[in-house]
This record gives structure tokens, sequence and C-alpha cells, in this order.
């Protein structure tokens, strides 16, 4: 089973979490029950580490998250705020992509060009800079506007 991309190490069974190694399965492919923890350890007591274990693998996973010192609490928060930062990229998107279309349809296509421009710079911008206000995403999409026109302007010098 996947997560985010990454592999789960872990899956319930009747309440808890094991490691999917400690699994057991029927012929139609169902969890009905796990291994204990002395069957799975005997299994690689003649191993010089554990390293290969898949309850180490367990462990050495809860540590590789317990040395961010960040808690379940603080995850949640961000995903929340950067959930909350990509809808209010997407309204001014979707706003500008109006903006663009009003003035393609009133005849003004350099304005609609400038929209359509900025809009990829804000889309650029965001994928770098998860959380930003309204106000920063503005300045830095002027900014990186500049400094694309005044790479342009160097080109053609």
């Amino acid at each position: 089973m996947m997560w985010n991309g990454l592999k789960r190490l872990t899956a319930e069974c009747k309440g808890e979490y094991v490691p999917h190694e400690m699994l057991i399965i029927n012929i139609e492919g169902r969890v009905y029950g796990r291994k204990t923890c002395v069957a799975v350890c005997e299994k690689f007591a003649d191993e010089e580490s554990c390293g290969s274990c898949p309850i180490q693998r367990a462990f050495n996973r809860l540590a590789e998250y317990e040395n961010l010192e960040i808690t379940l609490d603080q995850i949640k928060e961000l995903d929340k705020r950067y959930t909350e930062k990509c809808g209010q990229i997407k309204e001014i998107v979707k706003r500008l992509e109006k903006e663009a279309e009003e003035a393609r349809a009133g005849g003004d296509p350099e304005i609609s060009g400038a929209y359509i421009r900025s809009i990829y710079i804000i889309k650029e911008i965001a994928e770098e800079w998860p959380e930003l206000t309204d106000d920063k995403l503005v300045d830095l999409a002027i900014k990186k506007m500049e400094q694309r026109e005044e790479e342009e302007n160097n080109e053609t010098d």
C-alpha cells in the first residue's frame, strides 16, 4: 500500500498496526491474523544485525519522524495551511485568467498577454513558495516579471 508516494511499512490488523511482513494472509488475499513479534525475531535472529527485520525497519522509520522534532498536530496544521494557500493561489490564478479573457475580448491583446505571463509566473513561484500571502505573491510575481524582461532586454542587446 502506498501513502503519498511512500510505501507503508505497516497495515492495520484487528485494531493494531503491524509491519506488513507480520501479517498472515489467506489464499483470497485477506488478512486473517498476524505473526507474533517473537516469531518474526526468531526468523531474523541468525543475522548479525536486526536491520532487515520488519520490526526494526518500522522503528527506524519512526525515529526518522521523531528526529524531525515535529508533532502530528503540527504536521496537520502545516498541511491545513498549505492547502489553504494552494486554494488562495488557485483563486488568484482563476481571477487573472478571467481578467485575461476580458482583456482579450475587449481587444487588448497586450494586457491579455501580460495577465497570461503573470499566471505562469505565479504558478512557478507557487511551486517554490508554498506559504505566500496575496501581497507577497504579487510582489514576487512583479519581481520575477521584471527579471525576465531584463533578461530578454539583455539578450536583444
